[in-house]
Parts: C-alpha cells; sequence; structure tokens
C-alpha cells in the first residue's frame, strides 16, 4: 500500500489492544493517512503513541465521545476523491442511509464513510458509495473486529477492502 490509501476505522470503544494491532498493521504497510469515525476518539492518541503511528489523521466525534474540539461531520479530499465522514447516529441510519447518501451527496462528496452501526457493509445509494468499516470494539454481525482500507488510484475507481482480526492476525474479511 501506499500513500493512496486510506486507512478506515470506527468505533474501538476503548479497546486500545484491537485499535494498536490495526495501527501496527497500517504501519508495516505504510498507510500515509487515517479516518477515525468516532466512538472512542481518545484511543486514538494512545494507541498512536505505543505503536509510533505517524500519519495523517481526521477525526469525527461519535454519540460516545465527549470531546467537542471535533465535528460530528466533514469533508475530506484524498487523493483526488470527496469523502463525507460522519459517525452516523445524526443521519438516522438505522431507518436507512437514504438521508446519508443525499446529504453526502448535497455536500460533492461521491464516498461516504460512517460507522455507528458496528457492522462492516458497503454499498451504493443515490450515485453515493456508502462505507462501513464496522467496529474494532464491539462488533456485531458476523463479523469480528474490523476495519476498512480504499485504495485511491488517481481518478480510478476507489477500491474498498475490509480487515478483521481474528486468531490474533488481521485478515481479509469477505462481506457476503
Amino acid at each position: 500500500m501506499d500513500s493512496t490509501t486510506l486507512l478506515v476505522v470506527s468505533d474501538s470503544h476503548g479497546d486500545i489492544k484491537n485499535l494498536t494491532a490495526v495501527l501496527e498493521w497500517g504501519k508495516s504497510q505504510e498507510v500515509k493517512s487515517l479516518v477515525y469515525l468516532g466512538d472512542g476518539i481518545h484511543d486514538i492518541s494512545t494507541a498512536a503513541g505505543r505503536t509510533g503511528f505517524n500519519a495523517n489523521i481526521k477525526l469525527i466525534r461519535g454519540n460516545c465521545d465527549t470531546n467537542d474540539r471535533h465535528p460530528y461531520n466533514a469533508v475530506f479530499n484524498f487523493s483526488g476523491h470527496v469523502f463525507f465522514l460522519t459517525h452516523g447516529h445524526l443521519m438516522g441510519i438505522f431507518q436507512g442511509l437514504d438521508n446519508l447518501s443525499k446529504t453526502a451527496k448535497s455536500q460533492g462528496a461521491g464516498i461516504a464513510l460512517y460507522g455507528h452501526t458496528h457492522i462492516p457493509s458497503i454499498e451504493k445509494l443515490n450515485g453515493v458509495l456508502l462505507v462501513n468499516p464496522g467496529s474494532l470494539g464491539r462488533p456485531r454481525g458476523n463479523a469480528g473486529p474490523s476495519f476498512a482500507t480504499i485504495e485511491c488510484p488517481g481518478e480510478e475507481k476507489p477500491v474498498v477492502k475490509f480487515w478483521e482480526i481474528g486468531s490474533g492476525r488481521i485478515q481479509a474479511l469477505l462481506l457476503s
């Protein structure tokens, strides 16, 4: 991986062990940019300090985060693509993703990254690619602790990959 790869994590909820494992993996893969989508925002500095992970980090606040220095939503430009970042709780995502996709589109984003459900997922709605990396601390559904990478080779179509922490190692996660 290189500087066109974005590491996407969410919902660590105090699980420093899993977050540290992901940052160590990201460092070994030479990932230079990370988006954290909330609920455990304070975990990043601890895990980054333990691993020496030194990257461009964009932080979004979740419903369980008390640090109001960080926004609930943001627009982020990365490698020729516009991303809308949110934790998701203010978008009503448990009632569907239509509001999220429309909000992202209104902000000029072709990709929306969100967390909150703790379930890794990917779908396209209203012309917007919607990606949830799952949860590092409290996974739900069939996946274990998970995160995502998005390879953005310039103007080409982004490639989303999901990863799972299992049996003490990080392995590719195939969504059904």
